[in-house]
């Protein structure tokens, strides 16, 4: 019994039946985590107690008869009854609360340290600037810098002039297209990757002066013969060179092939729910034919034919509960259950079902 907080009254009755001088019983009672031990018998005609001034905590009530010859009843004993504290009171607020503390001063720290770390960052960027514009070799590292940073790229990724022919491109590339690297440079797109270049070609029409780095997807076949399934997307490339795009682009084989196993464990979890439910609805039709079974088999006028049928209809009801049994276990998921099985008596009632309403006879060795 769950009580809200602030409840400091609690009221318990009970109930005791005797055939001799039941208004002359007594009770002993003992509310566990309120009283120190049992309290002494006495009557209570109207059979209950009350206690006040409860605080929060966990108690138990336990009751005793005992009638005028001392007989004790057994203790009858209550489920627990919870008196929870208010709620500022209660851990997990407490824990909230120091939570939201520390959030704060975290968060606190954080800013002071970002703001710190945006002036080094400013400062480190204007010496940078400063240094790439008095120095070539300064724009040689950055360069190499920046070709380690696009090897380190697990996409592909090429560069394409006005011509839409490769001018930049990552070992990732390579391997997607299953292209040697050397392969691939000042090459146009569409003798590497027609199927992508035609995708281009349609997105910059369709995006016009409004490239905004659109995404799309194709399926492009290596030299290897195997198919690719790609996840694209382009971007505007602006510089002394002149005006060209960048390229992106990953295998989703393998994404897909998760989306799907997931949305085919989806509708497996949705066809055992309907299963669950067909099972249970069809058990409660077969406990309905079982029980009229039962009620005619009581009937003394039954022959004997007509009490063997009867049995065939039990004996066939029970195999069919033992269907929505395992309805219920495809429903529930995990393994079947296995058991040993006595064959004779499994084979007979196959064989009587399967030859009922004909001539054949059954001889079971």
């Amino acid at each position: 019994l769950d009580l809200p907080a602030g409840t400091d009254e609690l009221v318990v009755q009970f109930r005791s039946a005797s055939f001799h001088d039941e208004k002359r019983l007594r009770f002993r009672t003992f509310l566990e985590g309120f009283d120190q031990d049992w309290r002494p018998a006495e009557r209570r005609p109207s059979q209950s107690i009350r206690y006040t001034n409860l605080s929060a905590g966990r108690y138990r009530f336990h009751v005793q008869a005992l009638d005028v010859r001392g007989h004790r009843s057994p203790v009858a004993t209550s489920a627990d009854i919870i008196v929870h504290p208010p709620v500022w009171q209660r851990p997990w607020f407490v824990m909230l609360a120091v939570a939201a503390t520390l959030g704060l001063v975290w968060l606190a720290f954080a800013l002071v340290q970002g703001r710190r770390y945006n002036r080094q960052l400013a400062a480190e960027v204007r010496e940078r600037t400063a240094e790439l514009a008095a120095s070539e070799d300064t724009v040689r590292a950055e360069s190499q810098r920046l070709a380690a940073i696009l090897e380190s790229i697990s996409d592909g990724v090429v560069t394409l002039d006005a011509d839409a022919r490769i001018t930049l491109h990552n070992t990732a590339a390579a391997d997607l297209l299953a292209r040697r690297s050397d392969s691939l440079a000042d090459r146009p797109l569409a003798e590497v990757a027609p199927g992508m270049a035609r995708n281009i070609e349609g997105v910059l029409k369709a995006a016009g002066p409004e490239l905004r780095g659109p995404q799309f997807s194709c399926c492009l076949e290596t030299p290897t013969g195997s198919p690719l399934d790609l996840e694209c997307s382009v971007a505007p490339l602006t510089g002394a060179a002149g005006p060209g795009l960048v390229v992106a682009f990953r295998d989703v084989a393998d994404r897909r092939r998760a989306e799907q196993e997931r949305l085919r464990t989806q509708r497996l979890e949705s066809l055992g729910l309907l299963a669950g439910g067909l099972a249970h609805d069809f058990n409660n039709l077969l406990a309905v034919i079982l029980g009229n079974v039962s009620v005619l088999e009581i009937s003394p006028e039954l022959s004997a034919d007509d009490r063997h049928g009867l049995d065939g209809i039990r004996s066939a009801t029970q195999r069919a509960q033992g269907l929505t049994a395992q309805l219920l276990t495809f429903a529930r998921g995990g393994a079947p259950r296995r058991e040993l099985t006595d064959l004779g008596p499994l084979l007979r009632e196959t064989a009587d079902r399967t030859l009922g309403g004909t001539r054949a006879v059954l001889d079971l060795d």
